[in-house]
């Protein structure tokens, strides 16, 4: 028996057709279309780049926002504990340099921490080289604006930022900083003593010196503060003392303030120039050599004492200090010019 398949069912008896079809004439329209934006696409490249750049751009700032969306894994805090250590050993002990280096790491960890703020930014302006260091002193600006942004409420950012501004020689803003400082808190002597020194700068010579004798009686009405304050402060009262060239006052505002903070070699400095202004030549030298065996590196002692030695005719000391002085930063400016000044009036030209 023989089984036959049938032929396939076909609607109306008809084969099916191809070019006659929907499908036919759906996929002819698609073709066209396509051909006529290939077209447009090989005549208009610039314009075709920039709706490409631009969708582009707008599906980034898609994905931007939507990762924003997201909730975020929070990294882990640092623990910058043994860092606030080192750090404060290292000031304490006046290396500086160190210091400034681990409390560089701890605001990095603890970017609220007021104190270790303050103390990275007065470090950075008090090894600047009297200010002279302009990327110190940039770095010291940001610093101090972010000891604001730790606690806005407190006067302690406020007037750091003051005593920054007065290093880089802008006491029209340090006054006003200074003077923030003490609206929050009127005791805040620090702020006094910086706020004298910008009047001083922007010649309002009565009301710098009785600002800073307004500092000078609290602390002694007080009895105790810290060694930073009665230093910034006494050493106010010493720069303008000097600048009105009373030299048995600021020579001893000068030493009240060294003896609160010996470290502080920028001080030591000032101080040595009063002692030679004042003639006191043998005082001046062993001080600067003195606050340079605590301070070994410190280039601005070198130079003062170096400059000492050339006024008393004891050339053969100043060019050993100058030497010393470039051997520790090849590129200080005035040990470099000192010491080629040696060497010129020694007949020493190639040198």
């Amino acid at each position: 028996m023989n089984l036959r398949t049938p032929k396939r069912y076909q609607r109306g008896g008809q084969r099916r057709r191809v070019f006659g079809s929907w499908r036919w004439r759906r996929n002819l329209i698609l073709l066209v279309i396509l051909a006529g934006f290939g077209y447009w696409v090989y005549y208009h490249p610039d314009q075709t780049r920039q709706s490409v750049d631009g969708i582009q751009e707008r599906l980034g700032e898609f994905g931007n926002d939507i990762a924003t969306r997201i909730p975020q894994q929070p990294s882990p805090t640092p623990n910058v504990g043994n860092e606030l250590v080192a750090a404060n050993a290292a000031y304490q002990s006046g290396d500086f340099r160190r210091a400034i280096e681990n409390y560089r790491m701890v605001i990095a960890g603890q970017p609220n921490n007021l104190e270790a703020h303050y103390r990275l930014t007065l470090l950075l302006i008090i090894t600047s080289n009297l200010g002279a260091d302009q990327e110190q002193m940039q770095e010291a600006l940001k610093t101090a604006e972010k000891t604001i942004n730790a606690d806005p409420e407190a006067p302690d950012g406020w007037a750091i930022k003051s005593m920054a501004l007065l290093w880089a020689d802008k006491p029209g803003e340090a006054t006003a900083f200074a003077q923030q400082a003490l609206e929050i808190d009127p005791d805040f002597v620090q702020a006094k003593a910086f706020l004298s020194q910008a009047y001083w700068e922007q010649d309002r010579t009565e009301l710098a010196a009785a600002t800073i004798t307004e500092a000078t009686e609290y602390l002694r009405e007080q009895g105790s503060a810290s060694p930073e304050t009665v230093a910034m402060v006494f050493r106010t009262e010493g720069y303008i003392a000097e600048r009105q060239l009373d030299r048995e006052t600021a020579i001893k505002a000068y030493e009240f303030a060294r003896s609160a903070a010996p470290m502080h070699s920028y001080i030591s400095l000032e101080l040595a120039l009063s002692y030679f202004g004042n003639g006191q030549t043998d005082e001046a030298i062993a001080l600067l050599k003195n606050a340079l065996d605590a301070n070994p590196r410190d280039t601005s002692l070198m130079f003062q004492l170096a400059r000492v030695y050339v006024f008393i005719g004891d050339s053969e000391n100043a060019g050993q200090t100058l030497q010393r002085c470039i051997e520790i930063d090849s590129d200080y400016p005035g040990c470099l010019s000192w010491l080629g000044g040696l060497q010129f009036f020694a007949g020493n030209y190639t040198q």
